[in-house]
């Protein structure tokens, strides 16, 4: 939404029903990642070039939406059409693999502006393999919304191998279908 003064203001629900988000009162809260923190993922660790603030899972690299210290902002949906790749073809098509539980946290990590991340988003697929949380499995099937300070937005939704295919943002982010 976009006020009469010209402020960005972003806002969405959270409403999967997942044993991941209710397993104790501590477990989903607000998280903030200052810049050069390591992440450690639950795949490969990286360091965080940008500060983040955002809404989480407590001990883990995911967050659900956020927004990092030069104003991206992002967040994941459910999309039932997602797809995954699996690990070897990832390396051998000389991609980086991500888990979709943790992509929204790499992006705003790691990235300025919607045209930063249009300029790199093919060199990610995200990782068929669940993701380990309290000794449960997940894989929630996600896309993902980024929008940056000046209004420009995209929707990255892993429907090719686990590969992304790029859609303009148009003012509204919801789940499926694709």
């Amino acid at each position: 939404i976009t006020s009469k003064e010209g402020s960005l203001f972003f806002g969405r629900t959270m409403d999967l029903n997942q044993k991941m988000f209710h397993t104790d009162e501590d477990s989903v809260k607000i998280m903030n990642i200052p810049g050069g923190a390591v992440i450690n993922s639950r795949y490969h660790s990286w360091t965080s070039k940008y500060a983040v603030l955002g809404v989480g899972i407590a001990g883990t690299a995911v967050l659900f939406d956020g927004v990092n210290e030069h104003g991206l902002t992002g967040d994941c949906q459910i999309l039932m059409e997602a797809t995954w790749e699996n690990e070897s073809k990832i390396l051998q098509d000389g991609k980086t693999a991500l888990y979709g539980e943790e992509f929204v946290t790499y992006i705003l990590t790691n990235f300025k502006t919607v045209d930063a991340i249009r300029a790199h988003y093919e060199m990610y697929t995200l990782i068929d393999e669940p993701y380990v949380f309290r000794g449960e499995t997940f894989q929630f099937p996600l896309h993902f919304c980024f929008i940056d300070e000046t209004g420009v937005g995209i929707v990255l939704e892993p429907v090719v191998n686990g590969g992304f295919k790029l859609y303009e943002y148009i003012d509204v982010m919801t789940n499926s279908p694709e």
